[in-house]
């Protein structure tokens, strides 16, 4: 049996240094991307915050966006990055209450529009995720928890009330509201804020879905 590797002093509390230094810059970046974006926030406000060397952030992220998947990849951090701005809460935040909807059409028009809201504000974080779950497991499968996972159940259960006195079955239900967040995603943030499609041409594609969706489920009685 071999003995135990002795730990070198000399090495072991720049490894604790670093450690420290890390949880201190996510933690000033947490607050600072939250309050005032990304593309607001710069390197040295994080490094002041943190009270730590601006050097370090690229030495250790890489740079801002590394840092930046540090923060979505640490749970606590990313909550506050994906909810609210500055505040501390889910990434369902924006999924509207449906409370005031009349009917179907009301319902997907206010939906689309804290879609596009909701996006717009975070289109920076959402940008570099969306690139590094690509090929980063991790960061996929915090995606997929901060979407499928949470705002998929939310949605459904906001939906029913809608759909009280009409035949749709659990799995017709299920797709309308997949069909929704993936065209959220499609039109709002690929085609207004990555492709660049003109907003009217954008808007008109959301109403013929909307229109579509409420004929097709006026029939579902």
């Amino acid at each position: 049996m071999k003995p135990p590797k002795k730990i070198d002093a000399k090495t072991a509390p720049k490894k604790r240094n670093r450690e420290a230094t890390e949880k201190a810059l996510i933690k000033a970046a947490t607050q600072l991307f939250a309050s005032k974006g990304f593309d607001g926030t710069r390197t040295l406000e994080i490094a002041q915050k943190a009270k730590v060397n601006e050097a370090l952030i690229a030495r250790y992220f890489g740079g801002k966006e590394g840092l930046l998947i540090a923060v979505l990849k640490d749970d606590a951090a990313s909550k506050q990055i994906i909810g609210a701005k500055g505040q501390d809460c889910p990434a369902t935040a924006w999924i509207p209450s449906l409370d005031g909807a009349a009917n179907l059409k009301d319902a997907l028009g206010e939906f689309f529009q804290c879609g596009l809201s909701h996006l717009e504000e975070k289109q920076a974080f959402i940008r570099i995720a969306v690139s590094q779950a690509l090929t980063d497991p991790k960061m996929s499968d915090l995606l997929r928890s901060k979407t499928y996972d949470e705002s998929v159940p939310l949605m459904l259960e906001r939906m029913k009330k809608l759909f009280k006195k009409k035949k749709i079955s659990a799995e017709q239900l299920e797709s309308l509201v997949l069909l929704l967040m993936a065209s959220n995603f499609a039109i709002n943030f690929m085609g207004r804020m990555v492709h660049r499609i003109e907003p009217k041409k954008a808007d008109r594609v959301i109403a013929l879905l909307v229109n579509s969706l409420d004929a097709y489920f006026e029939t579902q009685s």
